[in-house]
């Protein structure tokens, strides 16, 4: 008998869990969509405050830079044309910088043209220097070659 009544606590127990365990977890379902209704309510308000928080600060900023607007409005013309003259004298010099530097170029390539001039005559004189110097070498040894060919041949002849 007490076996029979333990495996009828046991049936018992299971059919009571599985009939009661749906309506366990639909009931926990319902308890976190309540609590997620209620924190989408609270940041809606919260939305709604902070957008009409904006809006007012929207509107009085539009009224205080309406009277900004009037008090600065000759001053930022003023203001537009300094600017404009910094701008325009950046531009001048910018442009005269240019100028400057195309004369330079022209002057290096002028200086580095006539420097290659330079150098291509004084490498002609110089070889004009060095043919020279072979020539008188030349003709010297050439003069000493005949001046000893005569003078065996005034030997020979003295001795023959």
């Amino acid at each position: 008998l007490e076996a029979t009544a333990l495996l009828q606590r046991v049936a018992r127990g299971r059919a009571s869990r599985a009939f009661h365990a749906p309506k366990r977890h639909a009931a926990g379902t319902h308890l976190q969509a309540a609590a997620r209704g209620r924190a989408e309510r609270r940041y809606s308000l919260r939305q709604r405050r902070s957008d009409m928080d904006a809006a007012a600060a929207r509107v009085q900023g539009g009224i205080r830079g309406r009277a900004v607007r009037r008090y600065y409005g000759s001053k930022r013309q003023v203001a537009a044309s300094v600017v404009q003259a910094a701008l325009r004298a950046k531009r001048d010099r910018r442009n005269a910088e240019r100028r400057r530097e195309a004369h330079d170029t022209i002057q290096r390539y002028g200086r580095g043209h006539l420097a290659r001039l330079r150098a291509r005559l004084w490498q002609r004189a110089a070889t004009e220097v060095q043919k020279t110097v072979r020539r008188r070498q030349a003709s010297a040894q050439y003069a000493q070659q005949r001046a000893a060919a005569l003078e065996l041949q005034a030997r020979q002849r003295t001795h023959a």
